[in-house]
């Protein structure tokens, strides 16, 4: 007997935004550090319930608080010790007003907040923040809201004669494979589209699975009315 169940993620991570000031030359500037708190209802594996040291994501400096390609700067902040901070470190200069964006996890070619790189065969929780911030110079504090932008679809099997699940394959032509993320709001637009298969190793059991469901981050879309046609492998038999 098979059953699926597909799980999408609803999840709020907050950020606070810490500052300490000081600078060279008389010039008096403030550096944005950051600080996270991952909140998620989701009960599904790999979703990300804390950051780990060595962790980096993408941060957009903006000038206005509507995205404005010509006035946002692309930062990289990293995780050490419960602290985010800029790689090089960001700061605000005196009476320096600006609005932050984030997304996780960190990619070098992520410039465009409007379009960031979404790939369904790199497997990962991907973060968006959602409208920006505003934080002055004077009280580099502020406070972003961490959404889950991946939907995730989920697994549990039930088999008396034992076996193991080997692979998950999704065999639809619209399939979304890849898309852009708009940082604001977290639409993906899928750009490439086909069947995708992942592999696995889950050995079944009478009763399934309590935990470690076998699953597959996917971008969320709307099937036609023919649905999404999955196919499992188990023992090298495709069912």
């Amino acid at each position: 007997m098979k059953k699926y169940m597909k799980y999408t993620l609803g999840a709020l991570a907050l950020m606070t935004l810490t500052a300490c000031g000081g600078g060279g030359g008389g010039e008096k500037f403030s550096e944005v550090t950051f600080t996270t708190e991952i909140q998620t209802r989701a009960v599904a594996p790999n979703v990300l319930s804390d950051f780990t040291s060595g962790d980096r994501m993408n941060v957009y400096k903006s000038e206005k608080a509507q995205i404005s390609l010509d006035l946002t700067t692309a930062h990289q902040a990293a995780y050490n010790g419960g602290v985010w901070k800029g790689s090089p470190a960001i700061t605000l200069n005196g009476g320096e007003t600006a609005y932050f964006f984030a997304a996780y996890p960190y990619q070098a070619d992520a410039d465009n907040p409007l379009e960031i790189p979404v790939k369904v065969a790199d497997q990962v929780d991907v973060l968006y923040s959602g409208g920006g911030v505003s934080v002055t110079d004077s009280d580099p504090t502020g406070r972003l809201s961490m959404r889950h932008a991946m939907a995730i679809l989920a697994f549990n099997i039930q088999s008396y004669i034992g076996g193991k699940l080997e692979k998950i394959e999704i065999d639809s032509e619209q399939f979304p494979l890849e898309g852009t993320m708009r940082i604001t709001s977290g639409r993906i637009t899928p750009t490439t589209m086909g069947p995708y298969t992942h592999t696995c190793s889950a050995a079944l059991s009478p009763k399934g699975w309590t935990e470690d469901h076998p699953s597959v981050f996917m971008i969320p879309y709307t099937t036609s009315s023919t649905g999404l046609p999955l196919h499992l492998t188990i023992d090298g038999k495709r069912f």
